[in-house]
């Protein structure tokens, strides 16, 4: 009877083992496949709060290159703009979702960009999505880097010099005197950058991948074939693309032994013609000048002098002249004297007497310096060839001077959920 009873109770302890390890085996199970439920929920969600974000950046990237190629206008609406993206695809062919892009005021320099990112899409019942925010700046470039820089080909021959002096520190001599005289291309051919003769450039040489330094000048800094600068065309500010031409269709043109002066403001004519020794053309800055429109040089300059008193700016889409006394500059200041060549310009030709204080970016141009006299500033262009005897310091102020070029740089960043 003991026995049998003893038989039962291990039967019932057995079967309640049973029953708690199958509990607990379910209880187990049961966890792990919630952990798993969760964790695939919670890679899911990451997945998508990813994808979404990544239209949503993606949105941006289409909608600032519409706004550099002039597509943003055939956007819907006036203020903002909108546009629609259905269906977003991987390269596979992997549905991905929808993006909705609003840019406000297109017109004017700081756009906003609002892009939201949908997945699986914009009517889903159970969509996520992501929203960034951008505020652009224009785009901008830094022209002067070195003393001379040639695009596509640099060429310095006879006896010239080229060093650098600081124009915050006051006038080129004595302790201002700097070796950073350099001279870049982005050639990358051999002979590239021909440095000849009795030439001393205080400063590096640089080229462009596979490119080269002939020539038996002197250069006391490095020579390397890592260059690789981007040119572009600098833009015309919009107000002086709207102006009207001066009266005589303009053409200001001085002879003899004519003067005449600008009052500071901006202007717009379709050339500068000074012919004589005497004539002079006063330029009172601070003065913007935007030559267009003529089928020839946009500054012709034989003789006689333009004389630029402040802050000058010239703007050309056409060859330049200089000769004679050339351009002064009364502030010594490179920087307060400038010529920008757009994409018609494409000679510049310089053999004045006078001492050139300025920095011209003609990075389409052929660019000559024939002259014996120095110049004090930075010089760019497509080609430039300096075969005149004189000597070239380059002002280090001008490595901090910006100008406006095509594209957009980002100026506030702002994701939203």
């Amino acid at each position: 009877m003991n026995a049998l009873k003893n038989g039962k109770n291990a039967e019932g302890s057995a079967f309640i083992s049973a029953l708690i390890f199958s509990s607990l085996l379910f209880v187990t199970a049961a966890s792990f496949l919630l952990m798993i439920s969760s964790e695939y929920k919670l890679t899911d969600r990451s997945y998508r709060d990813a994808v979404a974000m990544n239209l949503a950046e993606g949105g941006v990237d289409y909608a600032i290159q519409a706004l550099e190629s002039g597509d943003i206008s055939n956007w819907s609406g006036a203020n903002p703009k909108t546009k629609t993206l259905y269906s977003m695809q991987t390269a596979g062919g992997k549905a991905l979702g929808d993006v909705y892009v609003e840019v406000f005021d297109p017109q004017v320099q700081h756009p906003i960009i609002m892009s939201a990112g949908y997945v699986p899409d914009m009517a889903h019942p159970a969509l996520l999505d992501r929203t960034v925010r951008v505020r652009l700046n224009p785009g901008v470039t830094v022209p002067f880097s070195a003393v001379f820089i040639g695009d596509e080909h640099l060429k310095v021959a006879g006896s010239d010099i080229t060093d650098s002096y600081d124009s915050r520190l006051g006038e080129y001599g004595g302790e201002n005197v700097g070796s950073n005289g350099d001279v870049l291309t982005n050639g990358n051919t051999p002979g590239a950058m021909e440095i000849l003769g009795a030439v001393l450039i205080n400063g590096d040489a640089a080229t462009g991948p596979g490119g080269t330094v002939t020539g038996g000048g002197t250069i006391t800094g490095t020579i390397t074939a890592d260059c690789a600068m981007e040119l572009q065309p600098p833009e015309v500010p919009p107000p002086l693309a709207s102006l009207g031409y001066w009266e005589g269709s303009g053409l200001l043109s001085l002879t003899g032994n004519s003067t005449y002066t600008l009052d500071p403001g901006d202007y717009k004519f379709r050339r500068i013609k000074l012919a004589g020794n005497n004539v002079k053309l006063t330029i009172n800055g601070p003065a913007r000048i935007y030559l267009t429109g003529y089928q020839g040089n946009s500054i012709f300059q034989t003789g006689g002098e333009i004389a630029c008193n402040g802050d000058v700016v010239f703007y050309v889409d056409d060859r330049v002249k200089l000769s004679g006394n050339g351009i002064t500059n009364s502030s010594l200041l490179p920087q307060e004297c400038l010529i920008f060549g757009t994409a018609g310009c494409v000679d510049v030709d310089i053999s004045g007497n006078a001492a050139l204080y300025g920095a011209i970016y003609t990075p389409e141009a052929d660019i000559h310096l024939r002259g014996n006299s120095d110049g004090f500033g930075a010089f760019v262009g497509k080609t430039l060839a300096c075969t005149g005897n004189g000597n070239y310091h380059y002002d280090e102020a001008l490595s901090e001077l910006e100008i406006a070029a095509s594209g957009y740089s980002v100026d506030h960043w702002q994701e939203k959920e």
